[in-house]
């Protein structure tokens, strides 16, 4: 965090004056209640004080718990990802602190189109919780939203500083990624690369299978750009080595979506090196607007409702599920189309402030059609809808789903604008394919997928968000390229 040197010693006595009343109140509090774990407060008091005058320490700490996060249940309906969401509630609460106390404010990234965007997305979030049918759920979401932006974003930008601290970060998160998967992998080889039991393999680093393709296949731009990179064969093969390891995991994942993700990142690279992305996005938007408007007219989508007891989830054959796939018997598809009509209904029923953030479940039951329900339909796992985009429109409404596709487009729109401002900067151009590409397979599979709200593949998400961002302002001065140092 930069701080103002004016405000170094007022921060000081400051941290100073606080923690003599805190250390006096608690002891008092002590005394009268007979009570020495109060005595607990003034020293969480030092380590908070301690962490701000340097988040780099616990932040390295939480790159390397991301890939290691256990998802945990708690009482009352609630969970968390453990050791890292108490990690971002702490650093979330030092940069919030940091704030209060003075610390030195970047200009040019909070002015940023993205961070804009992205505050705005927030503040109408905030606006549909208060008409929110579940305004607890919603809340809660607030909550999570708030800390993983103040931390993914804010204060990981803060941190950012130049080019070779954001290769440190990468290999504190990427060495532990590395060693989660290769962990999977060897437990895998174990059972024959088992279809079956690949969701019992990702345990418990990992939800799911899809969780699993999903961050191998986000994080694999990152660690080719390492390999790319080193220029001690040593460090290039063991780099090289985390990437075919994370190719590996994308493979043994058995997700459709992930397997999809890397050919049309290829293709995407060549979309931005041809300066062809504003065509790709006008495509996706008309395609995807004619599906919608076809199959919703005269209610032609009824003609596709399947038939129940030939739609199956064909555990242990791979070959089976492709097949049930394209024939429209594969029952995670046609579960995912039984959502997606509910909320398409629930658009219409609420398509301005929606439904509120966080309630599509059980909401969703109110609006299902039950020609297509399936035998998961229960839904024992509490999931939603399984796309982002049409999420944002049933709880968040028109406003809320708008400003999630242009915060999008924009974010696609960036790395073309990035990589040919400064073409005789080979390293520039590679990092800013690296984020680029990590963005848009992680927006691959947000069509199928609701992942931004998980620790692993939220911080990627808003990770490569924040490396492009930096990399806009570290190679701009008034309309001209600097010279950026790797």
């Amino acid at each position: 965090m930069i701080w103002p040197e004016s405000a170094t010693g007022n921060r000081t006595i400051g941290l100073f004056w606080a923690f003599s009343f805190i250390l006096l109140a608690s002891l008092g509090m002590a005394i009268y209640w007979q009570n020495v774990f109060i005595l607990v407060i003034p020293l969480l008091f030092v380590v908070i004080g301690v962490v701000l005058t340097d988040y780099s320490i616990l932040y390295y700490l939480l790159l390397i718990a991301i890939p290691f996060s256990v998802e945990v249940d708690l009482p009352n309906g609630l969970g968390t990802d453990l050791f890292s969401e108490p990690l971002i509630i702490l650093l979330a609460g030092c940069t919030l602190g940091s704030w209060l106390l003075g610390a030195k404010q970047n200009p040019h990234f909070w002015k940023h189109s993205l961070i804009k965007m992205l505050l705005l997305v927030f503040m109408w979030a905030v606006v549909t919780t208060l008409f929110s049918e579940n305004y607890v759920r919603s809340v809660k979401y607030l909550l999570a939203k708030s800390w993983y932006l103040l931390v993914f974003v804010f204060l990981t930008s803060s941190l950012l500083q130049n080019p070779a601290t954001l290769q440190k970060y990468l290999y504190f998160f990427m060495g532990a990624l590395g060693i989660v998967v290769g962990i999977t992998l060897l437990r895998h080889a174990q059972v024959g690369f088992s279809f079956g039991l690949v969701n019992k393999i990702v345990a418990p680093f990992l939800r799911n299978h899809v969780a699993y393709g999903a961050l191998a296949a986000a994080a694999l731009p990152f660690s080719v750009y390492l390999t790319l990179y080193q220029k001690n064969k040593f460090w290039q093969a063991l780099w090289g080595m985390v990437s075919l390891l994370l190719l590996a995991g994308v493979a043994a994942s058995y997700t459709r979506a992930s397997w999809l993700s890397l050919p049309l990142a290829l293709a995407y690279a060549l979309v931005i090196r041809f300066r062809l992305t504003r065509y790709l996005l006008l495509s996706v938007f008309i395609i995807c607007l004619g599906t919608v408007l076809y199959f919703s007219s005269n209610y032609r989508y009824m003609q596709y409702a399947p038939e129940y007891e030939k739609t199956i989830f064909n555990q242990g054959d791979i070959t089976k599920h492709l097949k049930a796939t394209y024939t429209l018997r594969d029952v995670s598809g046609m579960e995912r189309v039984y959502r997606w009509i509910a909320a398409a209904r629930m658009v219409a029923a609420k398509p301005v402030m929606g439904h509120g953030p966080n309630s599509f479940y059980p909401e969703y039951f109110k609006y299902t059609v039950s020609r297509f329900t399936t035998y998961v339909s229960d839904n024992p796992e509490k999931s939603t809808v399984h796309n982002y985009f049409l999420l944002q429109f049933a709880e968040q409404g028109y406003p809320g789903g708008i400003l999630f596709l242009i915060l999008m487009g924009y974010a696609l729109l960036l790395p073309e604008k990035l990589y040919h401002r400064a073409a005789t900067t080979p390293e520039f151009k590679k990092i800013t394919l690296a984020a680029g590409l990590c963005f848009f397979i992680i927006t691959v599979h947000l069509f199928l997928n609701e992942l931004v709200e998980t620790d692993k593949i939220g911080f990627l998400f808003y990770f490569s968000l924040v490396v492009l961002i930096r990399l806009d302002i570290w190679t701009t001065e008034k309309g001209k390229v600097i010279d950026v140092k790797f």
